[in-house]
């Protein structure tokens, strides 16, 4: 199966298991500077060594990618094992995962792309002139691990939020630490 993706992505050898780490660096780091790639900040509690988390910022180049990998998959010989119900079942829950993670991405890059807004004092003080509120937490709901930056930006995995959302929100407006009630470490 392998062979066939690198085949439909138009790939021609595998060169990951010889690739050292600093090239896998440099390369991020290109991608980085070219916006296809994002580093979703980092959060208290986890290693910032070893846990980094991107997202492509690219989301069609993503999404091509997946539905090549579902030509694939639709066109290897295991699949037509399948009954005609279980083939149409399964492809459309891949095109409904597909989409649903793509639409996520997108959300999440629009807000993480703007996070210097929740940092900005000048910004934080604007609203609070503006609305008569302080601002007492700063929360982005994305699909990593719940905690907090450096900022003390909180990161409320999304579900956890949703299925706690009312919570959470009757916290976030009336409890400064609400650290301790979705049970952050760190």
């Amino acid at each position: 199966m392998n062979d066939r993706v690198r085949c439909f992505l138009g790939i021609k050898e595998h060169y990951y298991d010889q690739i050292s780490e600093n090239e896998v660096n440099l390369s991020i780091d290109y991608l980085i500077d070219m916006d296809v790639l994002y580093q979703i900040p980092q959060t208290v509690g986890l290693d910032a060594v070893t846990h980094k988390e991107y997202l492509f910022t690219q989301i069609g180049m993503r999404y091509c990618q997946a539905t090549e990998l579902i030509n694939a998959l639709v066109t290897s010989d295991r699949f037509i094992e399948y009954t005609e119900e279980q083939r149409g079942k399964i492809l459309q829950k891949l095109e409904s995962d597909i989409n649903g993670q793509s639409f996520e991405d997108v959300i999440f890059y629009q807000i993480a792309k703007d996070f210097e807004h929740l940092v900005n004092e000048e910004v934080c003080g604007d609203i609070e002139a503006k609305t008569g509120y302080k601002i007492v937490n700063k929360a982005v709901i994305y699909l990593g691990e719940n905690g907090e930056s450096n900022d003390g930006v909180l990161y409320i995995n999304a579900e956890d939020f949703l299925k706690q959302s009312k919570e959470i929100l009757q916290t976030l407006l009336n409890n400064p630490d609400i650290k301790e009630f979705i049970g952050f470490e760190g």
